[in-house]
């Protein structure tokens, strides 16, 4: 408790934290928040709460116990005991003071919404050159890309926030190669049509890019699988069969175990695993709330913040040619919005071992050393004794190793098409 003027009392949060290289002392930050109906209102559409529930939780945002909630509402013991569980569930918490301090990071970041005032910046579109619009027999469309011009055609599945694009110097190789990569948008992502609902989207992604490979009269079908892409670029490859010669993965994914990989994600990603696996509605609300911020901060703040912990990939941003690619990557998984996000990551964090463990194909993956969303000897690990499986660590790059590695990924490309 601390006091506020003379004789009031209100609850504060604290954050109590060692300092660095000294044992001898600890940091005390002690915050305040207004819990008004506005913010309890922020707080009950990202958990799903109802009115009863809201009230409950406003009860706990203030320090008291349960008991003295179900005084203060004159409820039994019990009903506070049954809606508290709900709370936690809702919240994908397993302590209440988890969820005390998951509200708090969702106020401070409400608190951080730029104002109706301010200027809304518009201008973050997905590039259009080298697209085209495939009509769909389910009445939807769906957005693709060539890139480059090159005979040999290589299916390319994009990653998460890095989209269908390519850096110049990319681009000269692709050429130099006779490589034209052939990159389909996912359903919501950039300028495709929506799955028709949440539940349907993984086989959209199939059925779109089967439509786009018929459509294009491709028989025999090399894929180029990137980051997040992964689960889908599977399942596609399953959906093939003997159309697929080899698949190249670059920075792959695989299915996600929380007590073994969680824990050497950076921060960013580690959240956004766990909020989409636990609480899709607090990354859904965490995501409205954001990107009206870094689309007024710019594409550079967001990147920053997303590899705070990736030093290799901080030095991108400061080439020009390499926070380009990376922006587009940005437009492209929010033009719609943000359900592209979230239905996509949903699908990075399912369990599709059953997908990846199916293809029993050629495979060539090249891993970043120093990748941070997941660590490259976990992927390893997770490969190694597979056969057909060829797996290399490359040194020296980060998550934009499809970037900043143009050379050893297409040399690798001419491999799969030859």
């Amino acid at each position: 408790m601390a006091t506020v003027g003379k004789t009031e009392l209100r609850s504060c949060l604290a954050l109590i934290q060692r300092a660095p290289d000294d044992g001898e002392h600890i940091h005390i930050s002690l915050s305040w928040i207004d819990w008004t109906e506005e913010l309890l209102g922020h707080l009950a559409d990202a958990f799903g709460l109802t009115p009863s529930e809201t009230d409950v939780l406003h009860g706990f945002l203030t320090s008291l116990n349960q008991r003295e909630v179900a005084q203060s509402r004159d409820r039994s013991l019990e009903t506070i005991k049954g809606q508290s569980k709900s709370i936690l569930r809702k919240a994908g918490c397993s302590r209440i003071s988890d969820v005390v301090q998951l509200s708090a990071s969702i106020a401070y970041l409400v608190r951080q919404m730029p104002q109706p005032s301010k200027p809304n910046v518009d201008d973050w579109i997905t590039p259009k050159a080298g697209m085209s619009m495939l009509p769909l027999s389910d009445g939807r469309e769906l957005a693709w890309y060539r890139i480059g011009n090159g005979s040999r055609k290589v299916l390319f599945i994009h990653g998460y926030i890095q989209g269908p694009f390519v850096t110049s110097s990319m681009a000269r190789r692709l050429a130099k190669a006779d490589i034209q990569l052939i990159a389909p948008s996912r359903p919501g992502f950039g300028y495709t049509s929506p799955a028709r609902s949440s539940a349907t989207y993984d086989t959209t992604c199939i059925r779109d890019t089967l439509a786009l490979m018929a459509h294009l009269d491709m028989k025999r079908v090399p894929i180029c699988i990137h980051q997040g892409g992964s689960s889908h670029g599977f399942r596609i490859a399953n959906a093939l069969g003997d159309q697929v010669s080899g698949i190249l993965i670059v920075d792959g994914g695989i299915p996600i175990d929380e007590k073994r990989h969680i824990a050497n994600m950076d921060p960013q990603t580690r959240f956004a695993a766990m909020s989409i696996r636990h609480a899709p509605s607090v990354m859904k609300m965490v995501m409205k709330l954001g990107l009206p911020i870094y689309r007024q901060r710019g594409t550079k703040a967001f990147l920053t913040r997303q590899f705070v912990m990736s030093p290799r990939d901080l030095e991108t941003l400061e080439q020009p040619d390499l926070l380009k690619v990376q922006a587009q990557g940005l437009f492209h998984i929010v033009q719609q919005g943000v359900d592209a996000w979230m239905h996509d990551g949903r699908a990075a964090m399912a369990d599709w071992s059953r997908d990846l463990d199916a293809y029993q194909g050629p495979q060539v993956w090249l891993q970043a050393a120093q990748c941070s969303i997941i660590d490259a000897q976990q992927v390893a690990d997770h490969m190694a004794g597979r056969d057909g499986v060829t797996f290399h660590i490359v040194e020296g790059h980060g998550t934009n190793i499809l970037h900043t590695a143009p050379q050893l990924v297409c040399d690798e490309l001419v491999r799969l098409v030859e």
